[in-house]
């Protein structure tokens, strides 16, 4: 939901991307504390709806990846197979995206 397209990279897993589709949603305005202890605006998605198509698949994605570019507006849909359960981390690989909560732990395995 920003204007920004981002470079998202899974860690020490590679992915097929399969899919890309538009969305709707009601930016919520919410209070977010900042990496440095200001406070700002951030946003939280309501009454998200998944539409039309998106940006095709490209040729050069049909291969294994651990990035892949998520455009604005668009829900990018990936499939990994992951060979051990533990904590995988993804993250957009703009650095002040990292440092505004773009890096995050995805939980693979019981209790996830």
């Amino acid at each position: 939901a920003t204007m920004d397209a981002h470079p998202v990279h899974l860690h020490l897993v590679n992915f097929e991307v399969l899919d890309r589709k538009q969305f709707t949603a009601d930016l919520i305005e919410k209070p977010v504390m900042q990496h440095n202890g200001t406070m700002g605006i951030g946003f939280k998605l309501e009454n998200i709806a998944v539409g039309g198509p998106g940006h095709p698949v490209l040729d050069e994605e049909n291969a294994p990846k651990d990035m892949v570019t998520a455009y604005p507006d668009e829900v990018t849909y990936i499939k990994a197979t992951f060979d051990k359960p533990g904590r995988y981390v993804w993250h957009c690989h703009i650095l002040s995206h990292e440092d505004h909560e773009m890096m995050r732990v995805l939980h693979v395995g019981p209790g996830a």
